[in-house]
């Protein structure tokens, strides 16, 4: 029967400098790598070598088929981009949809954008669609139903389903009144969603990530689950049956139908690879994916005059591109700076070498030519949050990944990687530390299990976890006069101390009004001088201690943002600290932590994850963002590009 419904470490590494490898500073962003999380992908509808692809850390467009891409991300007050669609009649006009920040327009294709949330009570938007033969008239998805504009989305207004997540909208090309959402089943509206009913019989799975409308014949609709593969109607949504012969990865992502020959469609999975029917979805095959090193596929498009050119957007790897129907695939991520770098890293024997660990593996580069290698062969847990390479010998870099706790060591440079977890407890690796002295002996902080430590290279772990109180570590700093002295930031515990090389510790939190410390520092020239970084939790800021940590003061002057994400001290100079904070940018401090003043001019992606310093030439630094690639400033944070 039919219803109807109503309207979430910092590592400083010897090396040499790298700003020979670019042009001054006023003239970068970031310097890679490249690759995104992508989320939406669109076609100019009037010039197919114009493309969008909305990403964690805003727009980026290509005017040359996904060649180069550039960031259009001016007034974009909300970066976390869940949908873009273009206006047929007037392709400059393009519209956003975020998580959080709602409805953005652009009226220029993407180089100015403006808020346009009047009336849209719910700005978590996930899907936007548009009324092909009326561009003023837009629907907005949301996780309380859809919202309708009629006048290009300078107002807006409820239209029903608001007990739903919709993740995706299609309209009736031939009759736009006719409108299907996609939420926890399939909803039809057939007077431009001033009522809907349900219509989804037959369809056994009802988690709906994503659809596509057959634009000769609009009662085909195809349907992908998060679970169930995919579902096919070819009555207007009356009835529907599984089209998943072949398709043996069922947790469907994305959707896209070749609109020159609409029973040719394409399906990206979670974790799987890119799927091809030429049969309107009654066989399924595997495409080869040569290339296509990233196989969450969220997102596709077809191009709309060469069909055999398809575009794949990844979570994580940026977008690919296919020429030949989708048999083989390049990356084509020039430019598209949007990959989380969770530590960064100077190479201590090459002057051209940065390491980057990000959510999608390790990255080496810029090689002296700008461009990044992806260095994961072996590395079976990719998700990498700390990084630490042997200070004698580069050629050894250890990483220690999220989702298992798992530690993974190269003695060929990070070409091939070995797991090295034996005795480890599964949990994040958020920080790892090596023994200058005894290069062999490591230590890793994991959160929620304590802190391990290895003195044969990583082949076994042992807990050292004895006096500490809070398991949460979130960083690790070794004294450099004395490498049996430690000291251990927690997630709520405050710092923490040992003296004989983590066999036991104690807690040093006199003064330290604030215990969630995020990142710890000690001053190179005096071992007795630590700072701690602290979490806005708690109040933020940064303290300090001069006498190995018996008492603590808040040293946070001039800090607009007390969200101290990373802390990083100049090897040379060691007055010259830097914070990088959650969403303020950089600080800096010339004095000891006296005084802080900002050093974000031109950093257009303010959430800093991690920094690193060349210790050759203590002015450049170099910051790690969340979502914008790592970039880089050689005058001491005035400016980064």
């Amino acid at each position: 029967m039919r219803k109807m419904l109503s309207c979430p470490i910092i590592l400083i590494v010897l090396g040499a400098s790298l700003t020979s490898l670019y042009p001054p500073a006023e003239m970068i962003a970031s310097i890679g790598p490249y690759g995104a999380e992508a989320s939406s992908l669109v076609i100019d509808p009037n010039d197919p070598s114009t493309l969008y692809v909305g990403t964690s850390s805003g727009v980026f467009k290509s005017t040359d088929e996904g060649d180069y891409w550039s960031e259009v991300n001016r007034g974009l007050t909300n970066g976390h981009i869940s949908c873009l669609t273009v206006d047929s009649a007037r392709s400059n006009i393009v519209y956003a949809g975020t998580a959080g920040g709602g409805m953005f327009k652009s009226p220029d294709g993407g180089a100015l954008w403006s808020e346009i949330n009047t009336g849209l009570s719910n700005r978590n938007v996930f899907s936007v669609a548009m009324d092909t033969q009326d561009s003023n008239t837009l629907y907005a998805g949301t996780v309380a139903g859809v919202f309708k504009s009629t006048n290009g989305g300078d107002t807006w207004f409820g239209s029903g389903l608001a007990e739903q997540w919709i993740r995706s909208l299609v309209l009736d090309s031939k009759d736009p009144q006719m409108i299907y959402a996609g939420g926890y089943g399939v909803f039809k509206s057939t007077d431009g969603g001033q009522r809907w009913s349900e219509a989804d019989d037959g369809i056994t799975f009802r988690v709906i990530t994503s659809q596509a409308i057959n634009p000769r014949d609009p009662q085909t609709i195809y349907a992908g689950t998060s679970f169930g593969g995919i579902f096919k109607t070819i009555n207007g949504g009356e009835s529907w049956f599984a089209i998943n012969r072949g398709l043996s990865n069922q947790r469907v992502l994305s959707l896209a139908l070749d609109s020159l020959n609409p029973t040719t469609i394409y399906t990206g999975t979670y974790g799987g690879v890119v799927f091809k029917s030429t049969d309107g979805g009654d066989r399924w095959f595997e495409l080869d994916n040569a290339g296509l090193t990233h196989r969450t596929v969220t997102t596709l498009a077809v191009n709309l005059v060469a069909s055999n050119t398809i575009y794949a957007g990844t979570g994580g790897g940026g977008v690919f591109r296919s020429t030949d129907g989708g048999t083989s695939w390049s990356d084509v991520n020039a430019g598209l700076s949007a990959r989380r770098v969770w530590s960064v890293a100077i190479d201590p024997s090459e002057a051209n070498i940065l390491y980057a660990g990000t959510l999608v593996g390790v990255f080496r580069g810029p090689n002296g030519d700008g461009n990044w290698v992806e260095l994961n062969r072996g590395l079976t847990n990719q998700r990498v949050l700390s990084l630490a390479i042997d200070p004698a010998d580069s050629n050894t870099i250890y990483v220690g990944a999220s989702l298992g706790g798992i530690v993974f060591k190269s003695t060929d440079r990070g070409e091939s990687w070995l797991e090295v977890s034996a005795g480890l407890s599964g949990q994040d690796i958020w920080a790892l530390v090596i023994d200058s002295g005894d290069r062999d002996t490591l230590y890793a902080g994991t959160f929620g299990g304590g802190i391990f430590k290895s003195t044969d290279g990583g082949a076994r772990w042992f807990e050292v976890n004895r006096g500490l109180a809070d398991f949460g570590i979130t960083s690790l700093a070794i004294a450099p006069a004395d490498s049996l002295t430690l000291y251990a930031g927690a997630s709520g515990g405050g710092v923490f101390k040992s003296i004989d090389g983590g066999e036991s510790w104690f807690a040093v939190n006199e003064g330290l009004t604030n215990r969630l410390v995020m990142s710890l520092v000690i001053d190179p020239a005096d071992s007795d001088t630590i700072y701690a970084g602290t979490n806005a939790f708690g109040g933020g800021g940064v303290f300090k201690t001069t006498n190995g940590g018996q008492s603590w003061l808040d040293v946070s002057a001039g800090l607009t943002d007390r969200r101290a994400r990373v802390l990083a001290i100049a090897p040379n100079e060691s007055n010259v600290l830097y914070l990088g904070a959650s969403g303020g940018g950089v600080f800096k401090s010339t004095d000891g932590g006296e005084s802080w003043s900002e050093a974000s001019t031109g950093l257009i992606n303010p959430n800093i994850l991690s920094l690193a310093i060349d210790p050759t030439a203590s002015s450049t630094i170099y910051a790690g963002t969340d979502g914008g690639g790592i970039f880089v400033s050689y005058d001491g944070g005035e400016t980064w590009n």
